[in-house]
């Protein structure tokens, strides 16, 4: 049985506490977008496999490592990027054709349904081993003061259970258990994790649970502002490459 690790408690992904998320097929976002939607607005996310070209991916991935061989910064593998790398790749028009690209708007145009436009600050990610991220919805970080709002968590590269990907708490949306946490944490913006314990996070409503992946190079994860999320720690040896995304 797989398992993984969040913030020191271990879970089984045997459907009970946890579980693997579901796929969906990048074909359904110009075949089908009204049932992307809802697939969306009922999931709380949706795992969109394959929607971005490997090789570009892996272009933004080499960029990122080779900006933090040549100039390593103080905490690098502690959660996010150091803001001078960040800024870099901010600027890069590798990472830009990834950001700005069409899959991406086309994605975003089918989960809206109308055109899409995306915010200029961007939240790039490294994490190294024994480090996970607590427990938060995005509002609190990226409101801007509107609900029409989605993130999209890109890994640079595959990121298997043992290294750490994002996991949600399933409909944490929409479940009933949830609504004053969205009421009330859900709608600060200001900065602030909700929780480091994984067992308070899924203990608000009886039907929660954790869902994670196994991500892979290409895949986009969409969530909305109020689904309650954070990653699985990264269990690789110290001497492992650092997760990014």
């Amino acid at each position: 049985m797989e398992e993984i690790e969040l913030q020191g408690h271990t879970f089984p992904l045997d459907g009970a506490q946890a579980a693997l998320m579901e796929s969906t097929p990048a074909a359904l976002v110009a075949d089908d977008p009204a049932a992307l939607r809802a697939q969306f607005e009922r999931q709380g996310y949706v795992l969109v496999r394959s929607l971005l070209p490997r090789p570009l991916v892996a272009a933004v991935e080499d960029e990122i490592r080779a900006l933090a061989a040549a100039d390593p910064q103080e905490g690098l593998g502690r959660g996010m990027l150091p803001r001078p790398h960040a800024d870099a790749m901010m600027n890069s028009a590798t990472f830009r054709r990834v950001s700005h690209g069409p899959e991406l708007f086309a994605l975003f145009d089918a989960l809206f349904d109308e055109p899409s436009v995306t915010l200029d600050y961007k939240h790039f990610r490294a994490v190294g081993p024994a480090v996970g991220t607590p427990f938060h919805m995005d509002r609190t970080y990226m409101g801007r003061g509107s609900r029409r709002l989605t993130t999209a968590w890109i890994p640079w590269h595959d990121i298997p259970l043992r290294t750490g990907g994002v996991a949600v708490v399933d409909r944490s949306h929409s479940l009933p258990g949830f609504s004053r946490v969205r009421q009330t944490y859900g709608e600060q913006e200001v900065h602030g994790m909700l929780s480091s314990d994984p067992l308070e996070c899924i203990g608000f409503d009886p039907a929660a649970r954790w869902l994670t992946a196994d991500y892979r190079a290409g895949d986009v994860l969409a969530f909305p502002m109020d689904l309650l999320h954070g990653s699985c720690t990264n269990r690789n040896d110290a001497a492992a490459p650092l997760r990014l995304s």
